[in-house]
Parts: C-alpha cells; sequence; structure tokens
C-alpha cells in the first residue's frame, strides 16, 4: 500500500513538473495531488518524503500559485496545506512562496494546526513570545501576531496557554497604541460566538474588564464597546452578571463620553434580547435622565423610548412581565419638570 502511494505521488508531481494547459485536466491532476497527500500520516519515513518531494517542488511553481483560474489556486493551497502538515513542524516553503497562498487557505490551515497541535505548540510559543517582547529581529514582521492568536483561539486555544502573561502585560503596559491593540484583540476573542471563556482565560478575562477604568478615555469607551457585543453575541454567557455590573460602575464615569456609551451599551444588549437585561439594571441605567450632561440625559431618554416601543411590539403573546417594562412612560414623563427638556 505504502509503495503504491509512493509511486502515485512521483507520478502526479512528474506530470505537475510541467502543468498541462487544459483546466480541466489540471485540476483533476490537482485533485489526485490533494487525495495522496491526505492520504500521507505526519512525519512519514524518509523514503515516502522523497517521493513527496517532486510534487512539492511542482505545487510551488509560479505558474500554479498565481493561476488565474480560482479552483486551480484552492486545489494548490489545499495542497501546500497537507504538504505543511505532513511536514511540521519543518516548514517545507519559504515565506516569500506562503505569502502567494490565497486566503482560502486560511481555514485548512487551522485544521492542520489543529491536528498537529502537540508538535506545533513550542514553535508557535516561541514565535509569539518573541514578538511580544520585542525580540524579533529574526522574525517576519509582515506576520501580524495578534491575527496569530485570534486564529489559534478559534481553534486550539490551549495553545496560548503559555502566552497569557505576555497578553496580559501587553494589557497593563503603559504605552497606549499596544493597550488598545490587546483590548480589541481581546474583545474580538470574548465575543467570538459559539466559545466560552475557559478557566485558563478567566484572569486574562478579568484584567481585561479592569481596563473599564483604565486612565485614558479612548480604552475605556473601546472597552465598554466589545463587552457589548459579549453580551450580545451570548446574553446568558456564565460572565453576563459580572459583565454588566462592571459597565453599571461606570455610569458615574467623570467623561460624559463614557458614561453615554454605557447608556448605549445596556439598552443596545436590551434592545437584542428584552430579556437579557434585569429590570432593576434597566432601571439604574435610566436614572441618567438625571445625568449634569444634557447630552446624555436626552440621550437615555430616547433609549428607553426605544426599549418601551419594542415591548409594546412584542409584549401581544404575553411572553414579557408588564411590571419589567411598565415603570418606563412615568420615567419619561417625569423629565417633563425638568427644565432641560422644556
Amino acid at each position: 500500500m505504502a509503495q503504491e502511494l509512493q509511486q502515485q505521488l512521483r507520478d502526479v508531481g512528474s506530470k505537475l513538473e510541467n502543468p498541462p494547459a487544459s483546466k480541466d485536466a489540471l485540476i483533476k491532476l490537482l485533485k489526485q495531488a490533494a487525495n495522496c497527500l491526505s492520504e500521507l500520516e505526519q512525519s512519514p519515513l524518509p523514503s515516502m518524503l522523497e517521493s513527496m518531494q517532486p510534487c512539492l517542488n511542482a505545487i510551488a511553481k509560479p505558474e500554479l500559485l498565481k493561476h488565474q483560474d480560482k479552483d486551480v489556486r484552492v486545489l494548490v493551497a489545499m495542497c501546500i496545506c497537507e504538504i505543511t502538515r505532513i511536514t511540521a513542524p519543518e516548514a517545507p516553503y519559504s515565506d516569500d512562496i506562503l505569502r502567494d497562498v490565497p486566503m482560502a487557505a486560511r481555514k485548512l490551515a487551522m485544521n492542520i494546526v489543529e491536528r498537529c497541535a502537540l508538535k506545533l505548540e513550542p514553535y508557535v510559543k516561541q514565535f509569539l513570545v518573541s514578538s511580544m517582547s520585542g525580540d524579533n529581529s529574526s522574525l517576519d514582521t509582515s506576520i501580524d501576531y495578534h491575527e496569530v492568536i485570534y486564529d489559534l483561539y478559534r481553534c486550539a486555544p490551549h495553545m496560548l496557554y503559555g502566552v497569557i502573561p505576555y497578553i496580559t502585560g501587553e494589557l497593563l503596559t503603559d504605552e497606549l497604541d499596544v493597550r488598545l491593540k490587546a483590548v480589541k484583540l481581546l474583545g474580538d476573542l470574548f465575543s467570538l460566538p459559539g466559545h466560552s471563556i475557559s478557566e485558563y482565560f478567566q484572569p486574562l478575562f478579568s484584567e481585561f474588564l479592569k481596563r473599564l477604568t483604565d486612565r485614558v478615555v479612548e480604552v475605556r469607551v473601546l472597552v465598554i464597546e466589545h463587552v457589548k457585543n459579549c453580551l450580545i453575541s451570548n446574553p446568558s454567557r456564565p460572565e453576563a452578571s459580572e459583565i454588566v455590573s462592571a459597565l453599571c460602575d461606570r455610569l458615574l464615569d467623570y467623561d460624559e463620553h463614557v458614561r453615554k456609551q454605557v447608556v448605549a451599551a445596556i439598552y443596545d444588549v436590551a434592545c437584542h434580547e428584552l430579556s437579557s437585561i434585569p429590570s432593576q439594571t434597566a432601571r439604574l441605567v435610566a436614572e441618567r435622565v438625571r445625568d449634569k450632561s444634557l447630552s446624555v440625559k436626552k440621550y437615555t431618554v430616547e433609549r428607553l423610548a426605544e426599549v418601551y416601543n419594542l415591548y409594546c411590539l412584542k409584549s401581544s403573546n404575553g411572553s414579557f412581565n408588564a411590571e419589567e417594562f411598565e415603570w418606563i412612560p412615568g420615567k419619561i414623563l417625569r423629565c417633563l419638570y425638568d427644565k432641560d427638556f422644556r
């Protein structure tokens, strides 16, 4: 069986050395190559690697990597991903060649990482640690390590356990640009639909929430936007009450823009799913109708009216407790006694 596969690899590699002009014939040949490569286990015997070599060399030819037909380019990407899986942790191609692989390969690459996580983990950790510590003189600086972290979190989050302290360091650094990028990265991670926050990432999540008290308004506002997305992606997540509580703590922030963004976040979540925000929280946020800022006052009234209107539209089936929403009209009407609303 192994000898037959070796011969098939040699044959298909030889034919790809001078690829056929016909698109259909080329696609058929690339499918054969992808099928043969998919049958190989990781780290095969030297004899099998030798049989792969013609195929490995042919796939990297510019006329295939940059072929005008999309189907051909996708099949080439599939072959490269299979070759990368087979030869991991050794890199089969240079960075220049891999840069020419189309984006269709990204998902396939993530599958490879997931399947080869144990072998790849030390190399990935070394790359990430070097990138985050600034010791990247020998690394390809065109690679955004935050994108690498994002993809790893989606397919193999355990590979990131060793770099959690470094990510935490970016959250706490005095460099504003680095801090903002770290907030955006973690906000994107923690709001991924279908991804719960494991116990290993809980301390990092807590540090992320603490950025709601960051000394820079821009950071606080960015965190508010991301935690709102966390709640919208999964209103019933285990951390929901912790997030809501942390948001409510900023209702008295000294900056009116922050206070306004908290009102927006809470009521955006409520409008997304009316039952997701407790009545007690909605009432607490509604107190911003008495804010010292006219902008915050008016915005709070507008959002209260929006929530109540949504409740009226959806309450016909009796699925909501009237007491949780019928206080809103009275709250709005009492604003007429405020000279700012006259």
